[in-house]
């Protein structure tokens, strides 16, 4: 797959800032990503795989545990309090359980007991749902016999 550059800059170098305020140069041939970096625990990697085996074999639980919070405050549409601890305490036991499926996170999500007991913004209105409606004994197709027609 052919690596993709900015059209201005193929023929010369860039200078810039970076987010973190460091100076850079990007020279045509250099990659776009500096993937290197260090966690706030102090490991350091040099690309995306050492980062992704740091997160799964050293910090699964860490990480599970602020995914989970980051999609149970989306459900809720809140922010998390000491009485939603138990329930990401939960679903991090059920990704653990299920090697890390992201079904898993779902589904302890929408059976959880704050998920399910989530009250609606006064004025937010739930989507209308038809109502099942039984046809009158006269509309069914047997009851052509009640009014003289045979079938």
């Amino acid at each position: 797959m052919p690596t993709l550059r900015p059209k201005p800059y193929e023929d010369g170098p860039v200078d810039g800032k970076g987010n973190n305020g460091v100076n850079f140069r990007w020279m045509p041939g250099d990659n776009l990503v500096a993937a290197a970096g260090w966690a706030q625990t102090g490991e350091t990697f040099t690309g995306m795989r050492e980062l992704k085996r740091i997160l799964a074999d050293e910090h699964r639980r860490e990480f599970y545990r602020c995914l989970s919070e980051k999609m149970l405050t989306y459900a809720l549409g809140r922010g998390l309090d000491y009485r939603d601890t138990l329930t990401v305490d939960q679903l991090i036991d059920r990704l653990e359980k299920e090697d890390g499926k992201a079904s898993a996170l779902l589904l302890g999500i929408v059976e959880s007991v704050p998920f399910q007991r989530r009250q609606r913004p006064a004025g937010e209105q739930t989507a209308a749902r038809p109502e099942h409606r039984t046809r009158p004994e006269h509309e069914t197709s047997n009851s052509g016999a009640a009014h003289g027609i045979e079938n």
